[in-house]
């Protein structure tokens, strides 16, 4: 079974972006344009590893999930919508996006940031320290339905390059 996206498949910036910004991120991954509010799923059948409740540091509200050998963290949710050793299927509500981060609700702009650590067993990776992987390489489906598959203006022709080569 395959990858679906989490959320909105409108990407705000992608896992190159992350890694080419100035200092780069200190944990790459996807920013999917989401609105607060609207509902993140299980990429695929897992067990949910871990959960932050508070808006505070720079993730704000975050799960950690673990689907197999590989590992995956949403950041900046509005809500969490399960809780540590819940075992979550494919397709399954999880959270709703959001923007919290640094100690607020609106410490960031909306959207939802998705990490993601390919094959990594029952290590468990240190974010911001263990490297991520780019988690569109990994998408089978779109996932959520109802979404239109739409691009976002900032993207450069070097996003839409590197998009291609994964379709």
């Amino acid at each position: 079974m395959g990858y679906i996206r989490p959320s909105n498949p409108g990407i705000n910036d992608s896992w190159t972006g992350h890694k080419n910004r100035r200092p780069p991120s200190s944990e790459p991954g996807i920013d999917y344009s989401c609105s607060v509010g609207d509902p993140v799923v299980a990429p695929a059948d897992g067990v949910i590893h871990g959960v932050k409740n508070s808006t505070s540091g720079a993730t704000g509200r975050a799960i950690m999930l673990r689907t197999g050998r590989d590992w995956h963290r949403a950041l900046h949710l509005s809500e969490i919508l399960v809780r540590r050793g819940q075992r979550v299927e494919q397709g399954q509500l999880i959270a709703r996006s959001g923007a919290s981060a640094n100690g607020k609700e609106n410490g960031v702009g909306q959207h939802l940031h998705w990490s993601f650590w390919f094959d990594r067993g029952d290590s468990v990776p240190t974010p911001g320290i263990t490297p991520t992987d780019d988690f569109e390489r990994f998408v089978t489906s779109p996932g959520i339905a109802g979404f239109a598959l739409e691009e976002d203006p900032l993207f450069t022709d070097q996003d839409r390059a590197l998009l291609q080569q994964i379709k």
